[in-house]
């Protein structure tokens, strides 16, 4: 068929669901450049014209079928991107029908995203109905087939775009394949140039700084790093932080590794990192399981969702009758606790998602679900004003804690197992002995208690409350130890480090604080949000602090200074972000019905010498700038603070110590 005949190359048929892959394959399509000697060859056209997707073409319509049925009869082919979303979709559907239909000769390309084709599984299945079989005008002897789908997940944006590009033209893939990488590897071989003209240029500016005495080819290389980093995190120019990493490399082949950790920060930028783990509902928790190979995900959609750590695969899917707000591990990883509002909690075998017991008794929704230590309890809080103690091995029900007038909207063990501390909208939290004797209650707070939890030590008790405060109280008596004042909006969350030594608080605010344990002393301020703060968390060692917030970002600092070390990017609301218990990835759970894998960059260690005495004009020309770099020279000789400059290699401080 001539392409004049229609005004459509293609027509993108995804579900709403999959909205982010539908505008990034059009994307690809409408920028993708046939390469030279193919379209030579072949008389083809530079691009592949124009492609329809009905969130840029329908905008302004006012009859929606009229303009889809429109647009579906003036392309030439059919581009369905599948996914059990879009197995299902009705509307995908009703719009593979009608092609194929209207002109049965017309292409339809597959194009996999997530789930398998021809699985007959209703969990993974990504081909819809009318994608299996052959049409027939009349209606009759249709029969199934297997067309041959694109996997994005293997091809990749390149070859996909290469092997859709060879399709829509009918001609060899293999030749479009080869000279797209041939075009590839010159523009590199051009890029490599460039960068080797950078490295030249930073090359001489560290032969000037080693001149002036200042070692300065180290704090150089450390410069290319964190030039790459603001390029990330403060400007978003992945290509400009590309660029400073790459000649980094190629200046240190040492450094490699450090380098690398920056590209994998610009690969997850550009969206280049493991599929999100999808629901079909808002995403409220995310978590690792202990020994790290497997990601835990709650959601709005009645499901918690088991999936493999390291390649985004989905595991299990466990089921409720209603939204899923929390589901956590038990410490030694072999259960799985979930908690939901159709009333009940239920017990998991984690190693295959059966369910090992219902835990059913409350009279209302179950809001949160905890192991004991040991793995042989559950503790379940309820907005019908009570907590309840199970049996984590049969389901039975051990206690009732009776004694709160609200909801109660969190429950927690002691690290010993022996106690319950519960927070309630009753504006108190309360500890319990685990056979459901009231011990005392903690009075004080002027609004709902959101949230309490013992600490790693069993000394002390956190509670963080909707009257701007979060307190900490003894846990052997319920004294009030502090009150930890300076939030200007609700306490969202408050927990403590693994050492017992330290509190984040997160706040409606957009921020979040660290606090001194042992009498509150303000130490840190996490300023960057831009939204409220909705969790924070320390990571399995202390050393970092990750955040989420309703800007659609979770950061991760350093819990020693409140050094921001990353910014995630890339969802809408995020709920909560949880670490790995290596530390090295951070999972976000997120409102856009998804949560994320990320993998932090390695945190460069600064020294400070003990003759300094961690000064304050030390530590204050340290957090002056992300760039900062302290490099200590000779036992007797002093130490330099340098800062790199978009313009050069500019001296910020030289401190002089003598022992």
């Amino acid at each position: 068929m001539a392409n004049g005949e229609k005004r459509y190359r293609a027509f993108i048929s995804y579900s709403w669901q999959d909205k982010a892959w539908g505008k990034r394959i059009h994307a690809w399509l409408e920028t993708y450049r046939v390469p030279a000697g193919a379209q030579d060859a072949a008389q083809l056209p530079r691009s592949l014209g124009r492609i329809f997707r009905d969130d840029d073409d329908m905008a302004a319509a006012s009859d929606i079928g009229e303009i889809v049925r429109d647009a579906l009869d003036n392309s030439e082919s059919l581009i369905v991107v599948c996914s059990p979303r879009s197995a299902e979709s009705k509307w995908i559907e009703a719009e593979v029908l009608h092609f194929r239909r209207t002109e049965p000769g017309r292409k339809v390309f597959a194009v996999i995203i997530d789930g398998e084709p021809n699985s007959g599984d209703p969990e993974t299945e990504c081909f819809p109905p009318s994608l299996r079989a052959v049409h027939h005008a009349d209606g009759r002897g249709e029969m199934p087939i297997e067309p041959v789908g694109l996997d994005v997940r293997r091809d990749g944006r390149a070859r996909t775009c290469a092997r859709l590009t060879a399709g829509l033209f009918d001609v060899d893939f293999d030749d479009i394949w080869q000279r797209d990488r041939r075009r590839t590897e010159k523009r590199q071989r051009i890029a490599v140039g460039a960068f080797a003209a950078l490295s030249i240029v930073f090359a001489c500016l560290a032969t000037l700084a080693t001149y002036f005495g200042l070692h300065a080819r180290s704090t150089l290389l450390r410069f290319h790093v964190v030039r790459a980093e603001e390029q990330l995190n403060r400007e978003g120019n992945v290509i400009l932080a590309a660029k400073y990493a790459l000649a980094g490399m190629r200046l240190s082949p040492r450094n490699t590794r450090e380098y690398r950790s920056v590209l994998g920060m610009v690969m997850q930028q550009a969206g280049e990192s493991l599929p999100p783990l999808a629901h079909d509902g808002q995403v409220w928790t995310a978590t690792f399981s202990p020994d790290g190979a497997r990601v835990l995900t709650a959601s709005y959609d009645g499901t918690a969702r088991l999936w493999d750590a390291s390649r985004g695969t989905l595991l299990a899917t466990l089921h409720h009758d209603d939204a899923v707000l929390n589901a956590r591990f038990s410490a030694d990883g072999t259960r799985i606790v979930t908690a939901s509002f159709d009333g009940s909690a239920k017990v998991w075998d984690a190693a295959n998602g059966r369910l090992s017991a219902t835990l059913r008794g409350h009279d209302g929704q179950v809001l949160s679900a905890r192991f004991s230590p040991d793995g042989l309890r559950v503790v379940t809080a309820s907005n019908d004003h009570t907590a309840k103690v199970w049996s984590a091995e049969d389901g039975r029900l051990i206690a009732t804690l009776e004694d709160h007038d609200a909801e109660v909207l969190s429950a927690a063990f002691s690290a010993d197992g022996r106690r319950i501390v519960t927070a309630s909208v009753d504006q108190t939290a309360k500890v319990w002995a685990v056979d459901g004797r009231l011990l005392f209650s903690l009075r004080g707070h002027d609004l709902e208690v959101v949230g309490a939890e013992f600490s790693p030590n069993g000394r002390l008790i956190v509670t963080a409350g909707g009257d701007m405060t979060a307190r900490l109280w003894s846990a052997s008596r319920g004294r009030l130890v502090a009150t930890l004042r300076g939030h200007e909006g609700e306490v969202l969350s408050a927990r403590f480090s693994p050492d017992s030594s330290s509190v984040v608080t997160a706040s409606s605010d957009g921020t979040a604080r660290i606090w001194r344990a042992r009498d509150g002393w303000r130490a840190d301020v996490l300023r960057g949000h831009r939204d409220q703060v909705s969790s924070a968390a320390f990571s399995t060692d202390g050393s970092r602090i990750a955040t989420a917030s309703n800007d659609g970002t979770a950061r991760v600092w350093n819990a020693a200074d409140g050094r921001l070390v990353a910014t995630l990017s890339g969802h809408v609301v995020v709920r909560d972000a949880a670490f790995s218990p290596d530390g090295h990835q951070v999972v976000t759970a997120s409102w856009d019905n998804t949560a994320k894998i990320w993998q932090l960059p390695e945190e460069r260690a600064i020294e400070i010498s003990e003759s300094l005495g961690g000064s304050p004009a030390l530590r204050s020309a340290i957090r002056a700038g992300a760039q900062s770099l302290l490099v200590r020279m000779d036992a007797h000789d002093c130490w330099t603070l340098a800062n790199g400059a978009s313009s050069g290699l500019s001296v910020m401080a030289r401190l002089a110590s003598q022992r």
